[in-house]
């Protein structure tokens, strides 16, 4: 049977958006998901208090200063109490919500300390210690993400940093900087602090840039705070350092920084005023393909999904959508989506999807070879 292609006539297949809704699953050879987060935060959070404790290996003076250091304990525990709550809860994000909804503030803003905190701690320096759960040996960066970049990224007036392509967006529900870390290998030079990434890939999304959102990280971003108007890094140079020194900022900048807020920094996107639900919904208004990669559409955002796939379904001359889930579920796919005859689900776990409109941008697109029509 012949495909209607009449959706496909009005287009420019050399101006085709394409956007990438991602999920936990995208990240999943790196962080934890789920429950999993939550037992990892203990896992960061016992390893750390073993290293800073009476048995731990601090013998050499440089180190001395975080010897039973009562601002990591009370933090490194708070990392630990907020693991337990994950793992009860059934996520990070299920308790934060409950916190919101409570109007529990300070406690809300605990949380995004620790989480912003222990994502630093993971994805730098514990994750790379080989921590193994099931069938999973975590690396430091997904590779995927490295594949994925190896394709959108083309170089830059800068030839010290490339540039995203300019018809590919980023919308991501993960506080983690797997993609951002990625982007930094292609880089000519490791990057001394996040702003030097965010010179080339635009994730912070700062109100004052006139740059487009390359990436949206929909709850906000690990590693940032802001203090007295300012933003900065949890730690400076985190990438050259060590555990050591990381720690070591940690104490240092408790002192230096006496209003240190992550409040802006993690923002979930069901909070008021939220600046990134706001570029999210843009995006997918300009979207013509959208590849969600590694994301179940759980109820708690259900709300925010929704906004957006409408957005995205707005004109209703959107082109496809591909869902890249080995777990997909149907019934979800018929309730988001006005045509979930669209929805083209991919189980290939091994590398990101790119859309083959992306590829192969030609005029003369033989659109029946394209989308396998008998």
């Amino acid at each position: 049977m012949r495909k209607d292609l009449s959706k496909h006539n009005s287009f420019d297949f050399k101006n085709i958006k394409v956007t990438y809704l991602l999920g936990a699953g995208a990240s999943y050879n790196a962080v934890p998901i789920w429950k999993g987060q939550g037992e990892s935060m203990i896992y960061v959070a016992d390893t750390i208090l073993g290293y800073i404790s009476d048995n731990g290996r601090l013998n050499i003076e440089k180190t001395k200063l975080l010897h039973n250091n009562p601002i990591l304990i009370n933090l490194i525990e708070s990392i630990r109490n907020f693991g337990k709550l994950a793992t009860e809860y059934g996520s990070i994000d299920i308790y934060a919500k409950r916190l919101y909804l409570l109007g529990e503030t300070e406690e809300l803003r605990n949380l995004k300390h620790c989480l912003s905190v222990y994502f630093d701690l993971w994805e730098n320096f514990v994750s790379v210690k080989e921590y193994l759960k099931g069938n999973v040996k975590y690396t430091k960066i997904d590779k995927r993400y490295l594949s994925l970049l190896s394709v959108l990224l083309e170089k830059g007036p800068d030839m010290s940093i490339p540039q995203i392509h300019k018809n590919i967006s980023v919308i991501s529900w993960n506080y983690d900087l797997q993609l951002e870390m990625a982007y930094e290998s292609f880089m000519k030079s490791k990057a001394l602090l996040l702003e030097a990434i965010n010179d080339g890939l635009n994730f912070m999304g700062r109100p004052e840039s006139s740059r487009r959102n390359e990436i949206v990280h929909l709850n906000g971003f690990r590693g940032i705070f802001k203090n007295k108007g300012e933003f900065y890094d949890n730690v400076q140079n985190i990438v050259h350092g060590t555990i050591d020194t990381y720690l070591q900022g940690i104490v240092s900048d408790n002192k230096d920084f006496k209003n240190k807020d992550y409040s802006n920094c993690i923002k979930y996107a069901w909070e008021q005023d939220s600046k990134s639900l706001e570029n999210a919904l843009e995006i997918m208004k300009n979207t013509d393909i959208l590849v969600v990669i590694g994301y179940s559409f759980p109820s708690f955002n259900r709300k925010i999904d929704s906004q957006l796939i409408n957005a995205f379904q707005l004109d209703n001359n959107y082109m496809d959508i591909i869902l890249q889930d080995p777990e997909a579920n149907q019934d979800i796919i018929n309730v988001l989506f006005e045509k979930p005859e669209n929805v083209k689900v991919n189980e290939n776990p091994e590398q990101f999807y790119i859309p083959h409109e992306f590829l192969f941008p030609k005029d003369n697109l033989d659109l029946e070879e394209l989308y396998d029509i008998d």
